[in-house]
């Protein structure tokens, strides 16, 4: 395709990606379409419209708007193989020694169109989104699909081809019969390796990956990885370069490839999974629904997940390395409560981030469609207002037709509205309050309503007398179509809506607004909103009965809304907002339930954590509470209610359930978006003995201890991309720890362990009185190549 030009400015071109990346991220789901694209084309696109913000700082000004060129087509040809024809069979192939981030980045379907309308070029690379995981509830790009050796026996024809692992049999059973120019009926798949038929792939439903398919390992990563280890514990203790092994651990996992850098825990998640697959006693993985708690038991629950799971995956990995977690997840709008049972193989805990943070907004709406709710969300920690809007839509499920109006609360009055998308959330502090109202979005211009509640407020004493009406509670706002005329019923019905879902459905007791007439003074407050459509069977009131509302006008000066309902009002021409006070006297709060409208929450709510307590080192206990921590899903995990059939975003809770002999922690450092890195060099303090974690287990019926040693740590130097690794072991049989730098191995002490640098945490478990550890020992297993027989 040729390259379009785009009459976008670079500013413009820049906001409308991000705010297609920001929506579409945020919906990411099993079955979408990403793209690769280079990291060169797209670093050079970067440059490109953001060349507005390098000039400002340059000289203050913008007059060297369009200095960069901007970019020509497309170019991915960096990141492929040349055409053979290999490939010619199985489409282009990427390069085997691709790193995410370093050689090019995914982009989700709808950015990569919007870019190839732009730029066109090519050659397009798409890639599905699987669900991957020990548990298959994590989400991921399948960038390289399984590439498998095809043999025709007894011809001997061979074609190589690629496959997801999510496809079904059929389908490569389909796939075979095309190549080969064969009858389907004529076909029969075996799984083949060890140079022996293995087993008929004969059920057409299950998916290559239940049938435990692998990319052309026939065993080799177990075998590699032992051979590895004689060398290791080989006598003379010279240093080793372990470049077969890493040979082998490329060709299943192929990002590991090269002499790129790479993360160590990653390293460590593939290959554990690689052995665990290489090792599996089950060769043949049966299809298991797991079923809802539903009220039973947690032991009962938890122990037939773990059968589930065993059913599946039994090796030596799973016996030593991994557990199992609980998970809580409890619907916001019917409190519906789901408990599942998933496996681990590691910890990764949370430190104090410094490029996200979590925002408490609540939740108005101005049609009586819903009471408040509020809504956490985690945006960029120097993001803009157009960020949490974002954030906020995806996870209120937000309508097209719809939109938000946020506004701060200061005083039990708007402070300001915050309408302006590029307002940095760095001018909203933590102590402030937020409301954002859903309103609908209109064509023509439009007023808003803004209604401020005030209660009666009395002295202390034996008087009791009246001092004056205060404004309580959160505004309620909605907008109104309108010229400079609005009659006072309008405003009565479009408040009747705002209010109609607190209105208590227990028989609401009598109340004479005719005899509630209340005069207000002036008032010189903020702005104000209101609703379009009018209440027209709220089921409060008789028509007759008007709720005791002022109006200020364009004089500054208070009307009584409660007579001469068709009585029009003239509103300042000039404002936006019109300022209606309710006040409530306490026989109209026995019909209203008006606490939704109070205690408004803070944007972020440190609980009781002192200045002091933040100073000092963070603890692994800590980073292992707030991992524990309930805590509401961020919008792109919204949880699906089986109960209500909508999306939610629940409150999550883990509790740690079964606990491996050997527990890796995880402290995840580096933080990764599309076009940010970021590494965090908080000093985290982990005990080197009697790691005590009883307390965290949720499982009361295991009375044993749960106490570990550290017996191992990896530690990561620098930045990102250009950092370096070493590791402390400590070698048991000296009882004395060293330090591992490449080549180099010197003794260290004990207490020179921690550092500000450790990364990935090996504790094993310690044996006391109470608490018996018991070491599982598996035979070996292979995987497997696979033939088709005519």
């Amino acid at each position: 395709m040729p390259e379009v030009k785009s009459e976008l400015t670079p500013e413009e071109e820049k906001l409308c990606i991000r705010d297609i990346s920001i929506s579409a991220e945020a919906q990411t789901k099993e079955g979408d379409t990403f793209y690769l694209i280079t990291q060169r084309w797209w670093h050079e696109w970067l440059e490109y419209v953001n060349q507005n913000q390098i000039n400002s700082l340059n000289d203050g000004s913008a007059s060297e708007y369009c200095a960069l060129k901007r970019p020509s087509s497309i170019d991915n040809s960096d990141i492929i193989y040349e055409a053979t024809s290999e490939s010619s069979v199985m489409g282009i192939e990427l390069r085997d020694t691709l790193v995410e981030g370093t050689d090019y980045i995914l982009l989700p379907q709808e950015v990569w169109n919007q870019l190839y309308t732009w730029y066109g070029g090519g050659p397009i690379l798409a890639r599905k989104v699987i669900s991957s995981g020990l548990s298959q509830t994590e989400l991921a790009v399948e960038v390289y699909p399984l590439r498998l050796q095809l043999h025709l026996m007894p011809n001997d024809e061979c074609s190589t081809i690629r496959i997801s692992k999510k496809e079904t049999i059929g389908e490569l059973h389909k796939k075979a019969s095309k190549i080969f120019n064969l009858n389907p009926e004529q076909v029969c798949i075996w799984d083949y390796f060890s140079h022996q038929k293995h087993a008929l792939m004969n059920d057409m439903e299950k998916t290559l990956d239940d049938a435990n398919i692998q990319m052309d390992q026939d065993g080799e990563l177990a075998l590699a990885f032992g051979d590895l280890l004689r060398k290791l514990w080989a006598p003379g203790r010279t240093p080793v370069a372990p470049r077969p092994f890493k040979t082998k651990l490329a060709r299943f996992a192929p990002q590991f490839s090269g002499y790129n850098q790479h993360d160590s825990q990653e390293l460590l998640a593939f290959l554990l999974d690689g052995l665990h697959e290489d090792l599996n006693r089950v060769k043949h993985k049966p299809y298991i629904k797991s079923k809802d708690a539903d009220g039973r038991p947690d032991e009962e629950v938890a122990d037939e997940y773990w059968a589930n799971h065993i059913a599946r995956n039994d090796s030596i990995i799973v016996d030593v390395c991994q557990g199992q977690y609980k998970s809580t997840l409890v619907c916001p709008v019917c409190n519906k409560v789901s408990v599942t049972f998933d496996p681990f193989m590691y910890l990764s805990l949370p430190l104090q981030s410094a490029t996200t943070r979590s925002m408490t907004v609540t939740i108005f709406t101005c049609d009586g469609s819903a009471l408040p709710s509020a809504c956490t969300v985690t945006v960029p920690k120097q993001g803009r207002c157009r960020d949490l809007i974002q954030a906020l839509a995806n996870a209120c499920s937000l309508k097209p037709n719809e939109k938000f109006l946020l506004a701060e609360i200061r005083g039990h009055l708007i402070h300001r509205y915050l309408e302006d998308p590029l307002i940095s959330l760095s001018s909203i502090k933590d102590d402030d309050h937020l409301a954002v109202y859903k309103i609908p979005k209109l064509v023509k211009s439009s007023k808003f309503l803004q209604l401020i509640h005030r209660r009666e407020e009395r002295e202390v004493g034996i008087s009791q007398s009246s001092v004056g009406w205060k404004p309580y509670g959160t505004p309620l706002v909605s907008p109104i179509s309108c010229d400079d005329i609005i009659t006072r019923g309008d405003i009565q019905s479009i408040v009747y809506k705002m209010l109609s879902p607190m209105l208590r459905t227990e028989n609401p007791g009598y109340y004479n607004f005719s005899s509630a007439k209340t005069s207000v003074a002036a008032s010189n407050s903020s702005s104000a909103t209101g609703t379009s459509e009018a209440c027209k069977d709220s089921g409060v009131a008789d028509t007759n009965e008007k709720l005791p509302l002022q109006l200020v006008d364009e004089n500054n000066a208070c009307i009584d809304l409660t007579i001469g309902e068709d009585k029009a009002v003239k509103v300042s021409s000039s404002s936006k907002s019109i300022l209606v006070f309710i006040d409530w006297p306490q026989q109209l709060l026995e019909n209203y339930d008006t606490h939704y409208l109070e205690n408004l929450p803070e944007v972020t709510k440190y609980g009781s954590v002192t200045k002091k307590a933040r100073t000092e080192p963070l603890s692994l206990y800590s980073c292992l509470e707030a991992f524990l921590r309930e805590e509401p899903l961020v919008p792109e995990d919204m949880w699906y209610c089986p109960q209500c059939k909508e999306r939610r975003q629940a409150s999550k809770k883990l509790d740690l359930w079964r606990l491996p002999e050997v527990l890796v922690i995880h402290l995840k450092r580096f933080s990764y978006s599309r076009s940010m890195k970021h590494k965090l060099e908080t000093f985290v303090n982990f005990p080197i003995h009697d790691f005590d974690v009883t307390k965290y287990v949720a499982n009361k019926n295991n009375s044993q201890r749960q106490l570990y040693e550290l017996y191992a740590l990896t530690n990561h130097y620098g930045g990102m991309g250009s950092g370096h690794y070493t590791a402390h072991i400590k070698l048991l049989d000296e009882n004395r720890w060293y330090n591992f730098d490449d080549s180099h191995i010197s003794p260290i002490n004990e207490e020179d362990v921690k550092s500000a640098a450790a990364y990935v945490l090996f504790y094993r478990r310690v044996k006391t009185d109470d608490n018996s550890a018991s070491n599982g020992i598996a035979s070996s297993g292979g995987h497997h190549s696979i033939s088709s027989r005519k």
